[in-house]
Parts: C-alpha cells; structure tokens; sequence
C-alpha cells in the first residue's frame, strides 16, 4: 500500500495516498490528542472529514503508514504554525515570541544570536521568553541568574580527569581534573545580569571572538582542602538577556538584537482575559499535548540534522549591495539581518532543495528562498530601530510622540509641556 501524504496546493491541503488524492481542503486545525483510532481523529483534526476521508478510498490500516511528524516538517507554514499553537499561554507579543523563537533555533547554527529584552518590569519578557522556549529539547534550555564563575562550573560543568574520562560523584578527582563545559547548541536565558566577574570571563565566549576559554578557581574537596581547578568552556550559545539595566552589559548588546515587548491597554487586556480562561478551564491549558509534543520532536530531529548543512542565499549579493551602508553598525546590522533568514531555512529544512554534492567547510548545502527572507524581513523591519538604537521600545516610542513634535516649537521645550504632551499621547496622567 502506498504512503499517505499530506500536499499542500493553492486550493488548500489534500492528502494523497498513490495516485489517488482527497479535494483540497484549507482548514487547517492542531491535532488532537491520541485515540484508539488515531489516523481518523488526527484526519478530523486536519479538518478533513470522516466521509470525505472514505470517498477516497482511504483504508482503516493505512494510518500505521502515515507518519504526522513529516506533516509538521513539510507544513509551509511551520513558522505560523508555532507562533498560532503559541496563543494558547501567550496573547499578542507577535514580533517577540517569533524573535526569541528564531534565536533559540540559531543556537545549532554555525552563528548563534543574542538578544537583549529591554523594558520596565512587569512587561512579560520572562514569561514570553519560558513559554516560546519550550519547544526546545529542556537540556537545551539554561535558565541562569547571578552565578559566580565557580557555581557554573559545579552547576553546569563536567568533572574530567586525565584522558577526558569523566569523574563519577563520590569518586575522588585527581588532583589534574578540570571541568568542561560545553555550550554549543544551549540557549542561554539570562533572567539577571550575571555578576561582573562571571561576565567578564565569559565575554570572550558570548562575543564570539573565541571558540573556548579557561579560567582558573579555588575548589574546596569534601576534606576541606583546597585545589586550584581549570575550566573549559567551549562552543557559542545563543543568549536571551531579560535583565539590560546593568552598564557593563551595553558593549555585547551592540552585537545582539534589542527588543522590547509589546505595550497597550489592548495586550493587558488580551493577557487578564486569558488568565481568566485558564482559571475556568485549567485542563484546556495542561502540558503535553499531541501537537506540543510534535512541534517538540521537530526542533528535536532539526537539531540532529541541520548542523551537517549551511543555508545559501542565492540572493545573497543583490541584498548586499541594496542594504544601507552609511554607518559601522551596518555590517553588524546586515549580519542579523542575514542570521534570521537562516534560520527561517533552518527551521524549514525539510522543505528547502538542496544542492547534492556541493560541499563547503566539509558541509553539505540548501537553499534559503525568498520565502524564507519574506519571513526574517518581517521581524527585522520590527526589531532594527530598537537594534540601532540600543534603548527600549517605549523610550524610543516617547521620543518618536513626544519629544520630537514638542521640538517643532520655538524657544525650547517646557517640562509642563512634556507631562502634558504625554498625558495626551498615552492617556496616562504622569507627573
């Protein structure tokens, strides 16, 4: 019997087993969780019906045969598909959940991204951040706050002995033992700005200038005594920073993305509402379900497939040479803007051509289309102004609605006018 697939035509999607093939359908719902007739309610879910279903000729057995993970894989709205399954813990925050999304996912590229949440407390940045992030494999996902030098090593690194064997606990370490820690492939979430002294030994890491540093420290053996360690830390992660106020920061931000969360009467609205509806209906909003746990194993087979391949932009010089080019900055700004299309063909990898046997850095290729630059150019037209600038939304918001129309009038600008001016733009009294 053939495999049945999962099409997708400009009339909507049809699923084809053979030569035969249902009419396209366009709705296109989440999955429901798992039945004793699965491939039926998963085809209902889809929102092909039971009837339409049969009139193609489709058996009870063939469903041992279809494979749903290769229908999340080859959907062409994938990224959509994510942000939508999203709006059941998050409301609104488009351009954040799908920046945090994608920067997660640049943690198993060649060139890993930062990001810098910036904006007063209370805004969501944790909470978007967790919610977005657990699609990823949980082994991935570090969340971090004021750690010393010496509490990551112990938390995060592995105690090693003479030939990279690794020190079981309870076993004495030789007095040559270092510890190794690893963080390609992790996605590092800063819930608060590390202390200076662990930034600092880290820095060369989260800037890329380096692919591994050491750094030395006291350890304390079960005895009491003391031992000088070395610590490997290799790889580049991606970075989340939800914590930007501290100063010595601001040099790595200029080398990440900034962005601020999504502000208004409509979001607080949106969010209580949903609060609300989790409180009525508590099991509409439990973890796993079925479609949670494929979009999981998606990003989990990603993961293991895409760091033999690199993405190329066949458009790639006719972007170049139209991208703004007045200032320094631009080259690093061109970069994030060309790391986000990546990822977009990353993430739809298994729906990207790819050039067989062409090679370079000993890895095969595929191709970014304008799909996928369709996709990255959303987010970055989004996020530049925030980059460029290196401040907050709503302080970038204020000046834009405030300062610069009061600084049409002549003879300078009275702190009255201020208050007042932004009591009238943002209907928010402020003295």
């Amino acid at each position: 019997m053939s495999e049945a697939c999962l099409e997708w035509t400009p009339g909507g999607y049809q699923v084809r087993v053979g030569e035969k093939v249902t009419r396209p359908f366009k709705k296109l719902l989440p999955f429901r969780d798992s039945t004793e007739d699965e491939f039926w309610k998963t085809l209902e879910a889809l929102g092909l019906p039971r009837e339409e279903v049969k009139k193609a000729w489709f058996k009870r057995d063939i469903w041992r045969e279809w494979n749903p993970l290769l229908w999340v894989g080859k959907n062409p709205k994938l990224f959509s598909l994510y942000m939508f399954h999203l709006n059941r813990w998050v409301q609104r925050d488009w351009i954040t959940r799908k920046t945090v999304f994608l920067v997660g996912l640049s943690a198993y590229s060649p060139n890993p991204q930062n990001l810098f949440l910036r904006g007063p407390s209370s805004l969501g940045k944790t909470y978007v951040t967790l919610q977005t992030l657990k699609y990823f494999p949980a082994e991935d996902v570090w969340t971090l706050g004021g750690l010393s030098p010496t509490a990551l090593a112990h938390d995060y690194g592995r105690l090693v002995g003479p030939g990279g064997v690794e020190v079981s606990k309870g076993e004495k370490p030789p007095p040559e033992a270092k510890y190794v820690i690893n963080l390609q492939g992790k996605i590092l979430v800063f819930l608060e700005a590390p202390p200076p002294e662990t930034y600092r030994r880290l820095y060369p890491i989260l800037s890329h200038d380096k692919q591994e540093i050491t750094y030395k420290f006291t350890d304390r053996s079960r005895k009491g005594g003391l031992h000088t360690r070395t610590v490997y830390v290799q790889g580049w992660p991606a970075t989340i920073w939800l914590s930007t106020e501290t100063q010595y920061i601001e040099e790595l931000a200029t080398r990440g993305i900034t962005l601020t969360p999504e502000t208004g009467k409509q979001k607080y609205e949106e969010a209580i509402a949903l609060q609300g509806r989790q409180l009525a209906f508590p099991w509409h909003y439990e973890n796993p379900t079925s479609l949670v746990s494929l979009l999981s194993q998606n990003l989990e087979d990603l993961k293991g497939k895409i760091g033999g391949f690199i993405p190329v932009l066949p458009y790639g010089r006719e972007l170049a040479t139209c991208y703004p080019h007045n200032l320094p900055r631009d080259m690093r700004d061109f970069q994030k803007l060309s790391s986000l299309i990546q990822q977009c063909a990353y993430l739809h990898f298994w729906q990207r051509p790819r050039l067989e046997g062409v090679e370079t850095e000993g890895k095969n290729v595929f191709i970014a289309t304008l799909a996928d630059f369709e996709m990255a150019l959303e987010v970055f037209t989004e996020v530049i102004e925030t980059t460029r600038w290196g401040l907050a939304g709503h302080v970038v918001d204020f000046h834009r609605h405030v300062m610069i129309p009061l600084a049409q009038n002549e003879g300078g600008i009275l702190m009255d006018w201020v208050v007042d001016e932004y009591a009238k733009v943002y209907e928010t009294p402020k003295s």
